[in-house]
């Protein structure tokens, strides 16, 4: 975070809450905006016109994640202000029954438009005369390079027509599909969180530029930095059936979910379930070896211990997702070559499953282990809201540098934004302080600890995850879509027609917006 700067903001925007609060710091504005900043257009309902945002993604099936998590946002935009056009290249495809309600029917329901543009079925000019119709203000582009698709080619289409005709709108912005910057000039903004990528502070280091402002640098759009957390989900909505009960029947239900799975029941005093179900390919060597060393510590820790009311943890597992059969007898190698003491059946491997049994079995989890070369997103919402704490790693901003890797530096590190986001989350949902590690071997330390604490200090950070998991930043997603909405009126309404800031834009020199909520 950049504590001075929204100290400073807060400070400046409570002396006259009309006003925005606007430094320059490397060469960019960076632009505080609150609830409480006012623009000329709000004093004139009657003539203000609606700012019209459109959301372009292949991604609005019920197969994919990000229809999952997004399909409650767009149902919570502000219709006094807004109208929201959703953009599909992709023929939806549903896995519900007749008669039920899915991921596409909500975004579909949430918009005031949604339109089929195929692109085996349409031009690239085609898909962008009908987008152009439309005179949107802002288009979202929610997929970026991630996929295979066409939306970047249309971006960058729709970015060179409407400069060649001279039209400011629409303001183009990236986010969620592609971690990380486009690089792209075609792209004028991008949405974030002070996590994911520090925003520059004018404070220096010694005779070196501070690091924060070395990782911003790297981005070329304006970024839009949200509070508590950029990465939006809609579970509190659309995931209540996985939660297991709060109270009575809470153990028994449990029992029943682990025995399915062949996982330690819920009264076996001595288990301790360690779960990863990211992609096996986020799991680097280094990491692997780091889970095996606390399974193995807290599996044989009773033989060391002098004290008999220590628990025993003979039958902690490790729970992982199956990619292959390959995957599976690799790993297992090496905990036979390098842990021999560690008995095969404390790996445990589940097969993909679809998204509801997913969720339920996921609260069978003590424990997820965020990786930290890719950090769990999806995933990391889902652990989260059913009530497994994450222990996530997000070294100082002092402590890695830009040529570590040339050098020859091994440890794992945490840059890039696909790397930080599990501090994010945690941050969002409350959990910060408690399951956020600086190194690998304080990583190592929070498991062992979590498990032989698991009726201490372990069941008192899952006791405050699971109570507030209602009211938290991280699950209120009409709260973020109104933060989000202070970002596209500063855009929008403050441009007014003149579209003052267009100079800058054309330079590629987009203003930081910071969301104060």
């Amino acid at each position: 975070e950049s504590p001075s700067l929204l100290s400073e903001a807060m400070k400046q925007l409570s002396k006259n809450k009309e006003q925005k609060y606007e430094i320059e710091e490397g060469g960019r504005n960076q632009i505080f905006v609150s609830r409480d900043t006012t623009y000329p257009q709000q004093q004139q309902q009657e003539e203000r016109k609606k700012i019209r945002v459109g959301y372009l993604s292949p991604d609005f099936t019920s197969t994919h994640p990000l229809a999952f998590l997004m399909q409650s946002i767009f149902q919570y935009h502000n219709r006094d202000d807004f109208e929201i056009y959703t953009y599909s290249l992709n023929r939806p495809m549903s896995t519900k029954n007749e008669g039920e309600d899915d991921e596409v029917t909500a975004i579909q329901k949430g918009s005031d438009c949604f339109k089929l543009l195929p692109p085996s079925e349409l031009s690239l000019l085609d898909m962008a005369k009908q987008i152009q119709d439309d005179e949107l203000h802002i288009l979202v582009d929610l997929c970026g390079y991630a996929g295979t698709s066409k939306v970047a080619e249309l971006m960058s289409l729709l970015k060179q027509q409407h400069q060649q005709q001279q039209q400011h709108f629409p303001v183009q912005i990236s986010y969620m599909g592609f971690p990380g910057s486009s690089g792209a000039p075609y792209i004028d903004y991008m949405i974030v969180d002070d996590i994911v990528v520090p925003p520059p502070t004018h404070q220096k280091s010694g005779s070196n530029d501070n690091e924060w402002w070395s990782v911003r640098k790297w981005y070329t759009e304006g970024l839009i930095y949200m509070p508590h957390c950029y990465f939006v989900n809609s579970h509190l909505h659309c995931a209540q059936d996985a939660l297991l009960p709060s109270h009575d029947g809470r153990g028994e239900a449990l029992d029943k979910r682990k025995n399915r799975y062949g996982l330690p029941s819920n009264n076996d005093n001595d288990g301790f379930v360690f779960c990863c179900h990211s992609r096996p390919d986020k799991i680097d060597p280094k990491t692997f070896r780091v889970w095996l060393n606390a399974l193995d510590r807290v599996r044989h820790h009773n033989q060391d211990q002098q004290h008999e009311n220590m628990p025993r943890m003979n039958n902690a597992v490790l729970w992982l997702l199956k990619s292959c059969d390959e995957m599976e007898d690799n790993l297992r190698l090496i905990v036979k070559e390098e842990y021999p003491n560690l008995s095969q059946e404390a790996l445990i491997f589940a097969s993909i499953a679809e998204r509801n049994e997913h969720l339920s079995r996921l609260a069978c989890a003590d424990l997820f282990l965020d990786t930290p070369s890719y950090n769990a997103h999806t995933l990391g919402c889902d652990a989260l809201f059913v009530g497994v704490p994450m222990i996530s790693l997000l070294r100082p901003d002092n402590g890695e540098r830009e040529d570590d890797y040339v050098n020859g530096n091994t440890e794992i590190g945490t840059t890039k934004l696909a790397s930080r986001v599990g501090a994010s989350l945690l941050r969002a949902a409350g959990m910060y302080d408690e399951m956020v590690c600086e190194d690998m071997i304080s990583y190592e330390e929070l498991m062992v600890s979590c498990a032989l604490n698991k009726d201490g200090w372990y069941d008192h950070a899952r006791q405050k995850l699971i109570s507030s998991r209602e009211e938290c930043p991280l699950f209120n997603t009409k709260r973020w879509v109104q933060n989000l909405e202070l970002a596209f009126r500063e855009i929008a309404w403050n441009s007014g027609d003149s579209f003052k800031g267009s100079e800058r834009r054309r330079k590629g020199t987009n203003d930081d917006i910071l969301i104060l909520d």
